[in-house]
């Protein structure tokens, strides 16, 4: 079977969570990550600075489900040895992962699978943003929002052409037609995708569903 067809097949997957309920992912769903590395300490020790609270302060990474692979733009994965923006089998993906995962289900929303997997890998090869610009891009994400002068020049100056991994999802989302595409896709860090959170509050059509742990 070649990759085209094989991604065909893989639209949609069928696991359970760990409490055992068997969910069907399709294109679109949230994946919610709590990781244990350096880089996702430091995410979640900002997460409370900025008030997150409970397992929404845990949130360090996002990524989306599309045609039964995981995209997502982050650091070196070295089991894979891919860097940026990037797409891996999902399976694959889950076993690799250290730490917890969720997902949130899109449902209500009417997207075009092909569409939406065509606007995903043009984002393939994207560097990640990290170092000082991602820190002053993710620290003022917050800040910005509350000092006028500071929301001015944060519009102007930091939104840089590399992704973070909730920008990336954002980004998509604005694609797929649901999202509000005057949202500034840099601007809604991790924890937001939890429950209540503020990235939800941008969708024009559909919603997403409970987080559900599945490791």
């Amino acid at each position: 079977m070649d990759a085209e067809s094989n991604r065909k097949e893989r639209k949609t997957m069928i696991i359970e969570t760990i409490e055992g309920e068997a969910i069907k992912l399709h294109t679109g769903d949230e994946i919610l990550c709590a990781g244990t590395g350096h880089l996702s300490k430091l995410i979640q020790w900002y997460n409370r600075l900025m008030g997150a609270k409970g397992e929404a302060a845990e949130i360090s990474h996002v990524a989306k489900f599309i045609c039964g692979e995981v995209f997502e733009a982050t650091t070196l994965n070295k089991w894979c040895l891919k860097s940026g923006y990037q797409s891996n089998p999902f399976d694959e993906w889950l076993q690799n992962y250290t730490g917890s995962v969720w997902v949130r289900q899109l449902s209500g929303a009417d997207i075009d699978e092909e569409k939406y997997f065509k606007a995903a890998y043009g984002l393939l090869g994207t560097p990640y943003e990290h170092g000082i610009p991602g820190l002053l891009e993710l620290l003022l994400t917050s800040v910005a929002t509350k000092i006028p002068f500071l929301k001015k020049w944060a519009r102007k100056h930091l939104e840089t052409k590399e992704l973070h991994c909730s920008e990336a999802n954002v980004k998509l989302s604005q694609l797929g037609g649901y999202y509000d595409r005057t949202a500034r896709a840099n601007k809604l860090p991790p924890c937001t995708f939890w429950t209540g959170g503020q990235y939800e509050k941008g969708f024009t059509a559909g919603f997403l569903g409970l987080p559900k742990r599945i490791k």
